[in-house]
């Protein structure tokens, strides 16, 4: 019995299997080597084809695909196997709001796979483009604004209520930018997320840089505040934790990692079946992105439209972001 997906909702499901007495050998990602949780690691290419995996990673589908693509026919969702485990008696090195989190989207997307409903793992929500940061190698592009400006508020109320009309449930929308709270109503937009019964989770993304006003206004079990470490450029983390503490908003930090050379722009010319491929082994092809009334397949479609790109396939004018890619030294300023 091999776990498939190496990260928080993996450790979950070890320990929730230790409770049960599953006997678990080993692991299995696409994106990691070594060991974890005392196992190894071990690539799909070298895992017996009679074994049976249990999948912890959200995006079962996603899993389920490259099984039967590699010849793996026997797997089973985590998902009775986490229901009613409780994390906090076992160690995580991730806060536990983090962790109750991860475990919850993982229970979430895979309690509606292959349900007639219309269903969405993770929406981001573009509400401004402009940053306090000036990354070069920024994958959303923001290197490329000369002139950002915030998203207009009632249009993305209207884009909200259009997009929630159309669907039956969704696990998460991801409020970012840009850095978000450079946006002044960014408060009042999470305000309205929170207030939507048909999502889980409000996720904001923050560099660190700005402590902002009305945190007070977004207590919610349904928010995460996620803090992206840059060291000295992060210069309000401390204060910012501290709010966030006083409160009672779940928050994250984690140092800026996993940065990969994906945010140059320019036409390749690939072939259609060439373009599919790239999109299918991308790690984001399941971050849809509402910006400007539309929702995009990925974060770099979206921003491409927005600075006025002109494409029939966003693809062709990626590098490409697959699991496991050679990462790049992360926020170097222009």
């Amino acid at each position: 019995m091999i776990i498939f997906g190496a990260g928080v909702v993996g450790k979950a499901l070890y320990y929730a299997c230790q409770d049960k007495d599953i006997d678990v050998t080993a692991f299995c990602d696409s994106a990691k080597k070594g060991t974890f949780c005392g196992l190894p690691i071990i690539p799909l290419k070298d895992v017996d084809k009679y074994t049976h995996f249990i999948i912890s990673v959200a995006d079962i589908g996603d899993v389920v695909d490259q099984l039967y693509d590699a010849g793996y026919t026997s797997w089973v969702s985590c998902l009775n196997i986490l229901k009613g485990f409780d994390p906090s008696e076992h160690h995580f090195d991730e806060p536990m709001d983090f962790v109750e989190y991860a475990i919850d989207t993982a229970i979430t997307c895979h309690d509606y796979y292959n349900c007639d409903a219309v269903f969405l793992h993770s929406v981001d929500l573009i509400i401004t483009e402009r940053c306090s940061l000036r990354c070069k190698d920024c994958s959303n592009l923001m290197q490329y604004y000369d002139n950002p400006k915030d998203c207009d508020t009632t249009q993305l109320l209207k884009d909200i209520d259009a997009l929630f009309d159309k669907v039956d449930f969704i696990n998460e929308v991801r409020v970012l930018g840009g850095e978000p709270f450079m946006n002044k109503d960014w408060a009042f937009i999470v305000m309205r997320l929170i207030a939507e019964t048909k999502l889980r989770h409000v996720v904001i993304y923050t560099n660190g840089t700005i402590n902002p006003k009305d945190l007070q206004k977004i207590q919610s079990d349904k928010v995460l505040v996620l803090i992206t470490d840059y060291g000295k450029l992060s210069k309000s983390i401390s204060q910012l934790k501290w709010d966030l503490i006083k409160y009672g908003i779940p928050y994250y930090v984690q140092k800026a990692s996993g940065w990969t050379s994906c945010s140059d722009i320019s036409e390749h010319n690939r072939t259609d079946e060439e373009n599919q491929a790239l999109f299918k082994a991308c790690c984001v092809h399941n971050l849809k992105t509402l910006s400007n009334g539309v929702l995009h397949k990925c974060p770099f479609e979206a921003n491409l439209a927005r600075l006025g790109y002109k494409f029939d396939d966003a693809c062709d004018w990626c590098n490409g972001r697959p699991y496991g890619a050679e990462t790049i030294e992360p926020a170097i300023q222009r």
